[in-house]
């Protein structure tokens, strides 16, 4: 089970009240704790604080601190047990103060007494060793003084016999080393690292002599401000120069090479310049055979001639890409066209005769003299709508055998009736309100627009798992309609009231209210209801966790914190 929270009553140490007998208080900046005695502030009981000790880790022992006064800061001085003890050690101070530079010594039972200091000695005046043993050189362990620690010398040195130096040293400051032949290393293997710079000329004490560098240890760049006296040159790579190159003679392998300049090549090819074909003057006739457009990327056939006359045996046919742009003149086909892609006229279509044809000779659409339309077969339509002569869509196909009327539907009757001509749907002259005799099955939406929808039933099943109110209409609220939502629940006691589960928009919190009163969908609450339940679940900033749980006929507190205050 989850513990809950108890937090002491806290604050700094300045603002610490008057407690109560037995109430604990914390100082947030001194990390004291106090308990009360009497409710007086003077009687507050210091009990400890985390200041005076040090806890001990995995490898590090526990301490106690020893705290400098506060005016000072609030650094402190650690006596600390070492990270492993073999047994437990007591340690005995003395009873009264020791003399000057005196130490504290151990007789080995853990008594301490006041004994003459050695460690860190101070040798005022010169200090001589009066052992003359002599230390062979090389060997650090041997000598009249041995210094283990290491030595620290503010004035001279002076070494009258040879000085052996093992390991690291470091000269700070001007270094001379005079007379004799100075070696820098005794073989190859040594390395000599300069991190300085060189203030003086590097000149050997032979001409003609010593190398810089070897056949196989050669130096890598070769930096030269000034001018370079070499007898001979053998370059072996790619040599930059980057201004004039004088050769003081020329022989007869010394070669100029002139510059090299690569001109542009316009590479020819073939070239395919796609535009459209234009008749301005004159006929087309076609007395056999077909006019073939194919697909174009660009470009098209403009027939805008005196006249375009196809014969019976000629045909006109345009693929997909291609176009046609008929002139004033127009087109006049006596033969069969083909258009195996949509053709669009901007003006009207006029058939000579009084119908329209398929494929088999047979009359697919009637034209009568009065300006109807009659079709001997079903009427489809390849696009999504039929448009009415402005262009609008007036009938919608919006598949699955669904159809949308933009406009009014008007029924020449008053009923609607099912194919067997029984009234399904009865419509008013006077107030146009729709009654339906029978069931009413809606496989699509419903959509109520007015302002009340009353159900009259008394019994309500709804298959939808989620009820979603407060939507404006339709779509999600854009703005702060200033109204509370909820569900109302009507019961009589001595008169006729109102309980809410409710959102109120004032508070923004969720209300349960007993008595409500409700006025243009604002609820005010006459008193709140009370709450029954098993166990509580709460899930805010903490995460999600049960506070109240009974197990048996126990009832627990779990996941909270249980907040003193603040001083």
């Amino acid at each position: 089970m989850a513990a809950p929270v108890l937090q002491f009553k806290r604050g700094a140490y300045s603002s610490l009240p008057a407690l109560k007998p037995g109430e604990p208080a914390f100082t947030t900046d001194l990390f004291d704790l106090y308990v009360g005695l009497d409710t007086s502030t003077s009687n507050n009981k210091f009990f400890g604080s985390h200041r005076y000790w040090t806890r001990e880790g995995t490898t590090t022992g526990s301490g106690i601190n020893l705290v400098e006064g506060t005016n000072n800061g609030s650094d402190y001085v650690t006596l600390s047990a070492p990270a492993s003890v073999g047994a437990a050690v007591t340690y005995y101070f003395p009873a009264t103060q020791g003399a000057s530079s005196s130490v504290l010594t151990n007789d080995g039972s853990g008594n301490l007494t006041w004994a003459s200091g050695s460690n860190n000695a101070t040798f005022t005046g010169i200090t001589t060793f009066s052992d003359t043993t002599d230390n062979t050189l090389g060997d650090s362990n041997t000598g009249s003084v041995l210094f283990d620690g290491g030595v620290g010398i503010d004035k001279n040195l002076t070494v009258g016999a040879n000085l052996n130096v093992q390991g690291y040293s470091e000269f700070v400051g001007v270094v001379t080393f005079k007379g004799g032949t100075i070696n820098l290393g005794d073989e190859n293997t040594d390395d000599i690292n300069v991190a300085g710079e060189f203030i003086s000329d590097l000149i050997p004490n032979t001409d003609d002599t010593y190398n810089l560098g070897s056949d196989s240890k050669q130096w890598k760049n070769l930096y030269l401000n000034g001018q370079a006296d070499i007898d001979s040159l053998n370059v072996s790579g790619i040599s930059t120069f980057n201004n004039t190159v004088t050769f003081a003679g020329v022989g007869t392998n010394t070669y100029i090479l002139e510059d090299i300049l690569t001109r542009n090549i316009d590479a020819s090819g073939v070239t395919t310049f796609r535009s459209s074909v234009t008749v301005s003057s004159g006929d087309v006739t076609l007395n056999s055979g077909a006019l073939y457009v194919s697909s174009l990327t660009q470009g098209r056939v403009a027939l805008v001639g005196s006249s375009t006359s196809l014969s019976d045996s000629a045909n006109l046919t345009f693929t997909d890409g291609s176009g046609l742009i008929v002139g004033s003149s127009g087109i006049n086909v006596t033969g069969l066209s083909t258009f195996s892609t949509d053709l669009h006229l901007g003006g009207d279509i006029k058939v000579g005769g009084d119908s329209i044809l398929a494929a088999d000779g047979l009359t697919n659409i009637t034209l009568n003299s009065n300006s109807s339309t009659q079709f001997a077969g079903d009427i489809r339509v390849d696009g999504g709508n039929i448009q009415d002569q402005e262009g609008n869509p007036a009938i919608t196909f919006e598949g699955s055998a669904n159809v949308k009327v933009e406009g009014d539907l008007t029924v020449g009757g008053n009923d609607i009736k099912a194919s067997d001509g029984t009234t399904s749907i009865t419509l008013s002259d006077v107030t146009g309100n729709v009654g339906v005799a029978s069931d009413l099955t809606i496989t699509g939406n419903l959509y109520v627009n007015g302002s009340t929808t009353q159900v009259n039933t008394t019994q309500l099943t709804v298959e939808d798992t989620l009820i979603e109110l407060g939507r404006v209409d339709g779509n999600d609220p854009s703005s702060d309609v200033n109204k509370d939502i909820g569900i109302l629940l009507n019961y009589y006691t001595t008169s006729a009231k109102k309980a809410a589960l409710y959102w109120d928009d004032s508070t923004q919190r969720i209300g349960i209210s007993s008595d409500v009163s409700e006025s243009s969908s604002v609820l005010t609450a006459n008193a709140y209801a009370a709450l029954e339940i098993g166990s509580l679940w709460i899930n805010d900033c903490a995460g999600q966790s049960q506070v109240i749980n009974c197990s048996g006929s126990t009832r627990t507190l779990e996941n909270i914190t249980i907040d003193a205050g603040s001083f």
